[in-house]
């Protein structure tokens, strides 16, 4: 048999029929995807992304109001803030309201904001502080519009009211409501 009488196989219209048919599924399930995306970015909310970020253990840059930046793993969402993880002696809380920008690791793929879901912890700056007070760590304690930094000894956790002895002076009093920035040094 020579290859001069090679002929192509004639057209045989099931085979064509089963790929039309998976064509037309590949294009259904890609726009069905898209079309998911698209919705998914249409209804997403600040908290759900950082939730989804938190749960994925991204590495994220916050930065807040006060003009400070803190680099680190997005770790949890809060009722009013979100905490960051710097090494493993640092935790750092900051308040939702005062946050400026939240940006991925540049080495990450880029990420569509998604998410639509709620805080995954009901605490707040105070409770934070409240559990902490025990062991009187040191903390930093940015407060809200001057963006000063007050760091020492954790003392006490009132009502409203969080006293500090402050390095190199007395105690200090702060209004729970001025916080802005929380760091817990351990």
């Amino acid at each position: 048999m020579s290859d001069a009488s090679w002929r192509p196989p004639t057209d045989d219209p099931f085979v064509r029929l089963t790929d039309e048919g998976r064509l037309a599924d590949a294009i259904r399930e890609r726009s069905e995807e898209r079309d998911l995306r698209q919705q998914q970015s249409e209804f997403a909310t600040f908290t759900g992304t950082m939730r989804d970020l938190a749960e994925a253990g991204r590495s994220v840059t916050v930065r807040s109001g006060s003009g400070r930046s803190y680099q680190g793993t997005l770790l949890a969402v809060a009722v009013d803030h979100l905490v960051l993880t710097a090494g493993t002696d640092r935790r750092i809380h900051i308040a939702v309201d005062q946050i400026t920008s939240v940006q991925l690791d540049p080495t990450s793929t880029s990420v569509v904001a998604a998410g639509e879901r709620e805080a995954a912890q009901d605490r707040t700056l105070g409770e934070v502080l409240a559990d902490a007070v025990e062991e009187r760590p040191v903390v930093v304690l940015v407060t809200r519009g001057d963006g000063e930094a007050h760091r020492g000894q954790l003392l006490a956790v009132g009502e409203d009211v969080i006293t500090l002895r402050a390095e190199g002076a007395g105690a200090r009093y702060l209004p729970s409501s001025a916080l802005s920035e929380v760091v817990i040094e351990r």
